[in-house]
């Protein structure tokens, strides 16, 4: 079976993220199915719309980043230059991706340490960083959509919110 080349997820509030093709394409490249595969990782970039969060891009990892088989770190210089590159074409800084050695991906202690210190150290244009995380499933089981709750809420450990698929979308067809 052909992969899907958009995936959308429920938001909430009438709204959705979408994950376009170009940004499943480089995540898709670093997905760890070879055990000596390390994680990757790298930022969102996108448009935010009233119905629609779009990601349509996604930086390819750094040279300088941090990695191994089973933690991811960017480097926050290149992080950075590849947001404020971003930003020169219009887009905005959505959230993070990076991939885990799992089938099915869940958010780590250190994934909330690195969300958390981001949403701390940064001026955002949207109230809840997106996290991405691809593990070596097929898709879609394989990307996992994750939303930091709002900073008001957070407890010593905070729970990330699970998006759900909302739909598939083969452009090809």
């Amino acid at each position: 079976m052909k992969p899907p080349q958009e995936i959308d997820y429920i938001l909430g509030g009438g709204q959705s993220l979408r994950v376009g093709s170009t940004t499943l394409r480089t995540i898709n490249a670093y997905c760890q199915r070879l055990p000596w595969k390390s994680e990757a990782g790298g930022q969102l970039f996108g448009r935010v719309g009233v119905d629609e969060v779009l990601v349509e891009e996604a930086s390819r990892p750094s040279r300088r980043d941090e990695r191994g088989r089973y933690h991811f770190r960017s480097h926050p210089e290149t992080a950075k230059a590849a947001i404020a590159s971003a930003h020169a074409r219009g887009l905005l800084f959505l959230g993070e991706w990076h991939t885990h050695a799992e089938r099915i991906p869940h958010p780590s202690w250190s994934d909330w340490e690195a969300i958390a210190e981001i949403t701390k150290r940064s001026r955002l244009n949207t109230s809840r960083l997106v996290l991405l995380i691809r593990g070596t499933a097929a898709l879609p089981l394989g990307l996992g959509a994750f939303l930091l709750p709002p900073q008001r809420n957070w407890r010593r450990f905070p729970v990330f919110e699970t998006l759900p698929v909302q739909r598939l979308a083969d452009k090809s067809k």
